[in-house]
């Protein structure tokens, strides 16, 4: 469902659409054009009203901090939560506390324009009785990703900047989906994907099987009637998935200097696990391990990248996932690539 942006303009009036979003905004433009007043439907389907400029912010989760620091707004950000380390510079912003309830006294003492939460702040309305509006967004999938983008690109005045970073993500999806789109059912890899414990996969309800879907894979546990089934070697056995991907936590963005042995040491144990040695993924070698901030905000288009790479590498020869990952880094964080992503790294 397609929503409207209406943009007034003295008494002008435009109307726009921002494709695959749900939500909507007004403008309201004063005749100077230096003031604006930004209306948006969040994430909760909240009307928040944004006074623009927008010259301090306060944003708490760590994938939304990201999205403002990559349209180049980060000078801009006065408080962060406590998870938010990565890029290193919001190391140096002040912590206002955790992201489901933050330090109101904290807060208020930066003064700002805007909060920018998600969905698991717990005070909400303790901040807005205050006079700050607060937005309601997340980032944990792309088309989050995309629709936070547009909608932090609009009322920072950076739409330039988030078109950039909105098109290099669509046009990799767009390669992607184009060629897998074209593969018999036969032609595609079954695949168990499997994160957080042992056993615990994603269904069709999931964001994970919609990663699996677009890669060109078919998700084993997709008719499964829960979003996250757990299940048994048995169960997987008798499925005989040809592939294995399992996500890896890390706290922090960047992976640690042990990273690749982590990776190493679970993929060991997936593959000694009792019962999944006659399964084909292990007896072919096919079990990939990778950090699970590869399937979420902008790196989840280097996740989908790999899934591809791993599932039809015959497909994706002149697509290098590093490549795309250290190409995100470069032009939106201004920072080189670091660390072990995923194991093993290569065919």
């Amino acid at each position: 469902m397609k929503k409207s942006i209406l943009v007034s303009l003295a008494a002008c009036f435009l109307t726009l659409t921002f494709v695959g979003w749900t939500g909507k905004i007004t403008s309201a433009f004063a005749a100077t054009q230096e003031k604006r007043t930004v209306t948006i439907v969040d994430e909760k389907g909240k009307y928040v009203e944004v006074p623009c400029p927008v010259e301090r912010i306060v944003v708490i989760p760590s994938g939304l901090a990201k999205i403002v620091y990559a349209l180049g707004a980060e000078d801009r950000i006065v408080g962060v939560g406590q998870n938010c380390t990565f890029p290193p510079a919001l190391e140096d912003k002040q912590c206002i506390g955790s992201w489901a309830k933050p330090n109101i006294e904290l807060l208020l003492q930066q003064k700002p324009d805007i909060v920018i939460a998600d969905g698991h702040l717990k005070n909400r309305d303790q901040i807005e009785k205050t006079g700050i509006p607060v937005i309601i967004l997340s980032a944990y999938s792309t088309e989050k990703y995309l629709s936070a983008l547009k909608i932090l690109g609009l009322i920072l005045n950076k739409e330039e900047r988030a078109n950039e970073l909105a098109r290099l993500i669509e046009d990799y999806r767009k390669i992607i989906k184009a060629r897998t789109k074209k593969l018999k059912p036969e032609e595609k890899p079954s695949v168990f994907y499997e994160w957080y414990k042992p056993y615990f996969s994603s269904s069709a309800l999931s964001t994970s099987h919609e990663n699996i879907i677009i890669a060109g894979g078919i998700n084993i546990a997709a008719g499964e009637p829960v979003r996250n089934p757990l299940v048994n070697a048995e169960w997987i056995l008798k499925r005989n998935p040809q592939i294995i991907i399992r996500s890896l936590y890390f706290k922090g963005t960047y992976p640690p200097s042990d990273a690749e042995k982590k990776l190493k040491k679970m993929r060991d144990e997936i593959t000694h696990r009792p019962g999944l040695s006659e399964v084909d993924a292990v007896k072919n070698g096919k079990v990939y391990i990778f950090n699970s901030a590869l399937t979420s905000e902008l790196g989840s288009i280097v996740g989908i990248a790999y899934f591809a790479k791993w599932f039809h590498p015959e497909l994706f020869e002149d697509i290098d996932p590093e490549s795309v990952h250290k190409e995100l880094f470069q032009k939106f964080y201004g920072i080189e690539l670091e660390g072990t992503w995923v194991y093993p790294s290569s065919e």
